[in-house]
């Protein structure tokens, strides 16, 4: 099925544009968050837990069918008599889409009501240097999740995109791309959301920092589930950090909070992109490590995929660089185990892909640490691999119809 979302930057009329969020009443959105999270559920049962009359509940549920987000079906009666409906969520009725930008690949995803994944793609990202290729890219892709699902712009309920670069996720802005130098002179400053809903076919958009959307990732179907208070750290082309604390993302006084790979090191000079020597992100990235690998001159071209391999299968010189970039985002993981006293530190990113690298960023933290704090913390690697990031954006998108504020515009961890 076709779709009306035009990457080549056309604006269509508000009155072909999509609504992204069906407008729901409050009672509406009360009774889909008991939905969501007690379903399979009664009408008797919503009724009582919601505090409305039968005849109410029956006309939320017929408005809630009539938009594609709620579906009955039929229980046989124990006793033989009358059976019970059961109300959960549509499977098929709405999508939400996530994009996920790292290194210079773009990983996107559609996801159901439940939160699953029902298609995924990936791509190059093209426009290191200019802006428009890019921008054209983020909408083909948001075109092909929609053409895989067969979803009209009306049943979409909005798209997020995770960066790795500094967000300004309430702005919709970039404020920073240190991690590579040709993408921060183009894109810091500029204001993404408004770039991207002039693209797309609602006015919909949730931006933020790629570790945030990962960590929702790993809080909802990953490492984390179950976990209100957790670490998670980026190891990747760029070193990035969020802190959940009792379910909710700490995002500072500004928003801008786990910008760890801009923390110096004693006794590094490397010159980082962001204009500082010494960075984590300057000695520890992948960038920075394949830089290095580059100077063997065993591979003119080596990728973070053949170090890890060679590294992890004992060749000396990969394994040994590994395990220094371990060591050192270890080192300044350990002040934040004793700030925050996490039970849990989830790694994502291409360097968590490495058991040289997690071993000794684990050995690190825990010879820096308090020893109270080393023993609480469980390091462990992401469960999502590449698509981590997409899902935890897509989900962004996928819980503000869920939030008693329609017009919110970052996510609820918390049903």
């Amino acid at each position: 099925m076709g779709t009306s979302v035009r990457p080549n930057g056309g604006r269509q009329p508000a009155a072909e544009r999509g609504g992204a969020l069906p407008a729901l009443s409050p009672g509406q959105r009360a009774a889909l968050r008991l939905i969501r999270h007690d379903a399979p559920l009664t009408r008797g049962a919503l009724a009582q837990r919601i505090g409305l009359s039968a005849s109410q509940v029956s006309r939320i549920i017929g408005d809630l069918r009539g938009l594609g987000l709620v579906t009955v079906e039929d229980r046989a009666a124990a006793s033989g008599g009358r059976p019970s409906e059961l109300l959960a969520l549509a499977r098929d009725g709405r999508f939400a889409l996530g994009l996920d930008i790292a290194g210079g690949g773009l990983a996107g995803v559609a996801i159901d009501l439940h939160g699953e994944i029902v298609t995924r793609r990936a791509s190059r990202l093209p426009g290191a240097t200019a802006r428009d290729p890019a921008l054209a890219a983020m909408a083909a892709m948001v075109g092909a999740l929609m053409t895989e699902v067969g979803a009209t712009p009306e049943r979409v309920l909005g798209v997020g995109v995770g960066l790795p670069a500094v967000v300004d996720p309430e702005a919709g802005v970039i404020v920073d791309w240190s991690e590579t130098p040709g993408r921060s002179e183009i894109w810091a400053g500029f204001a993404l959301r408004a770039a991207l809903c002039e693209r797309l076919p609602w006015a919909r958009v949730d931006i933020d920092d790629c570790a945030r959307m990962l960590a929702l990732a790993e809080a909802r179907s990953g490492q984390a589930v179950g976990t209100s208070d957790f670490l998670l750290v980026v190891a990747d082309s760029g070193i990035g950090a969020a802190t959940v604390i009792d379910g909710q993302p700490y995002r500072g006084a500004n928003g801008l909070a786990g910008e760890i790979g801009h923390v110096s090191l004693s006794g590094e000079d490397a010159l980082c992109a962001c204009g500082k020597r010494g960075c984590l992100e300057a000695v520890a990235s992948t960038t920075a490590l394949l830089r290095q690998a580059a100077t063997w001159q065993i591979d003119p071209e080596p990728t973070i995929a053949s170090l890890i391999a060679a590294g992890d299968a004992g060749e000396a010189r990969a394994a040994a660089l590994l395990a220094d970039a371990g060591a050192r985002i270890g080192e300044v993981l350990a002040t934040a185990l004793n700030l925050l006293f996490p039970r849990l530190v989830v790694v994502g990113g291409a360097l968590a892909e490495s058991t040289v690298f997690l071993d000794a960023l684990g050995a690190a933290a825990a010879e820096r640490a308090h020893p109270s704090a080393a023993a609480m913390a469980r390091v462990v690697p992401s469960a999502l691999g590449m698509w981590g990031g997409a899902l935890g954006a897509a989900t962004v998108a996928l819980d503000a119809l869920f939030a008693p504020q329609p017009e919110r515009r970052t996510a609820q961890w918390r049903g």
